[in-house]
């Protein structure tokens, strides 16, 4: 990078070296700008100044996602000829981009710095601003991405989970969902053209099939709305209805119930009244042989009770088991660990035994010998023996000063080398 400065005299060749420290530095300022931004080019030292900041100023229009008119083909080392062309369509995009700073194609053509900074520190400043703005769209794309062909291990037990709790909840939807308990024997033909209070009664009907017949009387002594219908039988200047208006209710009620049959299980009790009206026996023979089924329906719902009691008590049994085998696979192990260590510390004791055997048979041999020796003593031998106890007392005091003196040498060699290992590493 070389800017040409020149003059006939001395002056005007200091104020050129004094702009070329300028550009310089302001050169060095846009790289670290761009660094900043996030392009990175602008750190290898094989390019030419030009392709470092003519290239980060392409890279930062492109990542401000403005909409131009122009191709700005950027490429490395290129022609001047596609140079020239190239610094033309960065003005005419800057312009269009409403840049405040004005450039001339021949500043970027020649690498003007000083009039460059500004404009790559807006371009710059441009591209923050678009990645702060589009930053959480790309971050929750990329999730969804993600997450269409990944799971995280933390998301797969939780699905997993989900997926039991949603047979479990259906299980029990079916368990105690709506169970019809009666059911009409004869319908009459639908009409065309029906009225409210004959939907009504289809209402009051289907809620006494399933038991809820009461939800029926608990509207009749709610007050409806301004907005709402009142419910036929329902007393419309007050909440509570008149004594005629219950009688009215209950005997529709009744009237409804005598052509409904009991619902067991999914078997249907006919009662004999109903169906001699269409067969034509007698009821007490239907009546009979609908009492029979119900008792053998009774005993075949017994024997099915205590089956599940059964099965309810082995599985208790079978579990108590595996959680008893459990336990005991469990104290297994604490067990082996425990006999291994008392295995450990048996073997310690043996040693410490053998070793305690082996100074006791010395000491007894010493104490033998120094008998042996007071045995001997006469008192022509007395100062002898003085003196040969004075010499092994003195050899005793002379061997603990040399391990006292090795185990100094050994500690000092150990310090001073690592000493030299640490000047070493620095």
């Amino acid at each position: 990078f070389k800017i040409a400065g020149g003059g006939s005299n001395s002056s005007e060749g200091k104020v050129a070296t004094v702009e070329d420290q300028e550009q310089l530095k302001k050169l060095e300022e846009i790289k670290d700008i761009l660094l900043a931004g996030g392009y990175f080019r602008a750190r290898i030292s094989t390019l030419d100044p030009f392709d470092k900041v003519v290239g980060g100023i392409c890279w930062c229009i492109s990542a401000s996602q403005v909409k131009i008119d122009f191709q700005l083909l950027f490429e490395e080392h290129a022609r001047i000829g596609d140079k020239v062309l190239l610094a033309e369509n960065i003005q005419k995009s800057l312009v269009q981009m409403k840049c405040p700073f004005r450039l001339q194609s021949q500043q970027i053509l020649f690498l003007d710095c000083i009039k460059l900074f500004p404009v790559v520190q807006w371009l710059v400043k441009k591209v923050i601003e678009v990645r702060e703005e589009t930053g959480d769209q790309i971050r929750v794309f990329s999730e969804s991405q993600f997450n269409k062909e990944y799971e995280l291990p933390q998301e797969t037990a939780i699905t997993q989970t989900k997926k039991e709790g949603q047979k479990y909840v259906n299980s029990v939807f079916n368990r105690y969902g709506p169970t019809r308990q009666y059911r009409v024997s004869s319908r009459r033909p639908s009409r065309v053209k029906k009225d409210r209070a004959d939907e009504e009664d289809r209402v009051h009907r289907t809620l006494l099939e399933y038991g809820y017949g009461h939800l029926y009387t608990m509207a009749l002594h709610t007050k409806p709305r301004e907005d709402e219908p009142a419910i036929p039988g329902m007393a419309q200047g007050g909440p509570d209805p008149s004594k005629e208006q219950a009688e009215l209710a209950k005997k529709k009620e009744e009237r409804m119930m005598k052509s409904m049959a009991a619902v067991k299980g999914d078997m249907v009790r006919i009662e004999g009244s109903v169906v001699s009206q269409f067969v034509g026996l007698a009821s007490d023979e239907i009546a009979k042989q609908g009492e029979e089924y119900s008792k053998t329906h009774e005993e075949v719902n017994q024997i099915t009770t205590d089956v599940n009691q059964k099965a309810y008590s082995e599985q208790q049994h079978q579990r108590l088991v595996s959680k008893t085998q459990t336990q005991i696979d469990n104290q297994k192990g604490v067990l082996t660990e425990y006999k291994a260590k008392h295995d450990k510390l048996l073997q310690q004791v043996q040693n410490y035994q053998s070793h305690f055997d082996k100074i006791t048979s010395e000491c007894e041999e010493l104490q033998t010998g120094i008998n042996k020796m007071m045995q001997q003593q006469t008192p022509q031998n007395t100062k002898v023996l003085a003196d040969l106890r004075a010499l092994v007392a003195l050899n005793e005091s002379l061997k603990a000063q040399i391990e006292q003196f090795r185990n100094n040498c050994r500690d000092q060699k150990a310090f001073w080398d690592q000493q030299v290992a640490n000047l070493g590493k620095s």
